[in-house]
C-alpha cells in the first residue's frame, strides 16, 4: 500500500548529504566518495558540509549530531553523522546537514540502566525550550517516534507530529511549528540508537521522503511518503529517483547518497532536485526497509 502527501513549502531544512567511505588500510581516516560509486559530491553540497565537523563525525563509533558555523552564540546549522558497519567494522558514515531555523537533528541512545532511549546529542537551532524538553524526555520501547523505531527496527515517517497520539513532545512541537518527523534505526557494535529529524511545514525536511520495503532481490514496495512538489510530473520524477536509490541501497545493503545536479550534467534526464540519500535497515525478521530523502 502506498500513501503520499503533497504540500506547499518555501524551502527545505536539509541542505546537504554525503557518504564518506573508509579507505582500506587507512585507520580512522575517511575519504569522501559518491555513494553510487560514479558521481562525485557537488561543490554546492560540499559548501554545506563543514569539513572539520565532517571529519570529527566520521571518527565517531555511534551516531552523533554536532553544530557548526557559530556566530553570536548561535550555530548556523547542524550535522548528523551516522556510522555504517560491515561485519562489526566501520565501513562508511552518512553525513546530513540541516540549516538554521526550521528543524532539529537528534540522536537517541539506550540507557543501559533504565533501558530507555535518552537524548545523546542534537541540534535545535534557537529552540532552547524544545531542547530542554527533549533533554528531559525519555522513551520506552514502542513509545514516541524514537520508541516506535526502537521497537520496529524500521524507519518511520510522521507527517503530523502535533496530531500524533504517539509523539510525546507534541505540545512543545506545536508551539514552534514542528510537524514532520523521520526516525532512522541505527545498529552499531555497542548497541542500538535512533536518529530523528524534525521540521516545520513551511520548510520541511526535504522535497520528498519515502519509506520502502524490499521483496525478493529486485522488487521494492513503496509504503508511504510525503512530497512538497505541486506538479505531478515533478512528484513522479522524485519518486523515480527515490525508487532507484531505495532499490540500490536495499540490494547492496549500504547507505547511499547521490549528487543529482552532477547526474543531470552527465547527460541523464532533467531533475529538479539537487541531492538524494538512502538509509537501509533490517527489522527483527530480517526484512529490509529503506528511507529515502530527495531534495
Amino acid at each position: 500500500m502506498s500513501l503520499a502527501q503533497s504540500l506547499q513549502a518555501t524551502g527545505q531544512f536539509l541542505s546537504a548529504a554525503e557518504v564518506r567511505e573508509f579507505e582500506p588500510n587507512a585507520g580512522d581516516s575517511a575519504a569522501a566518495t559518491s555513494a553510487s560509486g560514479a558521481i562525485p559530491v557537488s561543490a554546492a553540497s560540499k559548501s554545506n558540509l563543514d569539513p572539520a565537523i565532517a571529519v570529527q563525525l566520521c571518527g565517531q563509533t555511534k551516531p552523533k549530531v554536532m553544530s557548526y558555523g557559530w556566530e553570536t552564540g548561535r550555530a548556523a546549522g547542524g550535522m548528523l553523522g551516522i556510522p555504517w558497519y560491515v561485519l562489526q567494522a566501520p565501513s562508511a558514515t552518512l553525513l546530513v546537514a540541516g540549516s538554521a531555523g526550521s528543524g532539529t537533528l537528534e540522536v537517541w541512545h539506550i540507557d543501559s540502566v533504565s533501558d530507555e532511549l535518552r537524548l545523546a546529542s542534537g541540534y535545535f537551532g534557537t529552540w532552547d525550550d524544545f531542547r530542554r524538553i527533549s533533554a528531559s524526555t525519555h522513551f520506552t520501547k514502542g513509545n514516541g517516534l524514537p520508541g516506535r523505531v526502537w521497537e520496529s527496527r524500521q524507519p518511520i515517517l510522521f507527517q503530523d507530529l502535533t496530531e500524533s497520539g504517539t509523539f510525546l513532545r507534541a505540545v512543545a512541537a506545536r508551539a514552534i511549528g514542528l510537524e514532520f518527523g523521520l526516525g532512522l534505526p541505527v545498529e552499531y557494535p555497542e548497541g542500538f540508537g535512533v536518529a530523528v529529524l524534525l521540521s516545520t511545514r513551511t520548510a520541511p525536511l526535504a522535497r520528498s521522503i519515502d519509506i520502502w520495503r524490499l521483496h525478493g532481490k529486485s522488487d521494492i514496495e513503496h509504503l508511504h511518503g510525503m512530497s512538497v512538489h505541486e506538479s505531478p510530473a515533478m512528484r513522479q520524477s522524485s519518486r523515480e529517483i527515490a525508487q532507484s536509490l531505495a532499490l540500490a541501497a536495499a540490494s547492496q545493503f549500504r547507505p547511499l547518497a547521490i549528487d543529482l545536479a552532477a547526474a543531470n550534467g552527465a547527460g541523464q534526464s532533467t531533475v529538479t532536485a539537487s541531492f538524494g540519500w538512502a538509509w537501509p535497515s533490517r527489522d527483527a525478521t530480517g526484512v529490509v526497509h529503506v528511507a529515502t530523502v530527495v531534495n
